[in-house]
């Protein structure tokens, strides 16, 4: 069962991708983090893009309730489809890694282990 359970945690808790190079699945996982790693890098450049109208003139006064406000009241208010599609498409991806985690585990489980001295013949 631990082949089963472990790369599912690691996806679940660490990102996409992980769980697969767990399961030495190294291309897929690598795949996987590099666009987690570029939808999250695409999403913070978009929202500071967008919340640049918003913000007081003087950077140092912000504080993390403005920084909020900015975001609830004005960024996904103006633009929701792009808010929720970027947050749509992480969901998918971190789900598609945890499920894709899981089947390569069951894979792996089921797979016969020569590496334990039995003889093939």
């Amino acid at each position: 069962m631990m082949p089963v359970i472990i790369p599912v945690l690691l996806a679940v808790l660490l990102g996409p991708g992980v769980g697969q190079l767990y399961n030495k699945q190294y291309k897929k996982g690598f795949i996987l983090i590099g666009m987690s790693v570029g939808l999250l890098l695409a999403f913070s450049i978009w929202l500071s893009r967008a919340s640049l109208g918003y913000l007081p003139p003087d950077i140092n006064t912000i504080n993390r309730d403005l920084l909020r406000d900015i975001i609830q009241k004005h960024i996904v208010k103006d633009h929701p489809v792009t808010f929720y599609a970027y947050e749509a498409f992480l969901g998918v991806l971190w789900a598609y890694g945890i499920v894709d985690a899981y089947l390569g585990g069951m894979r792996r489980r089921r797979r016969p282990d020569n590496s334990k001295g039995g003889s093939l013949v």
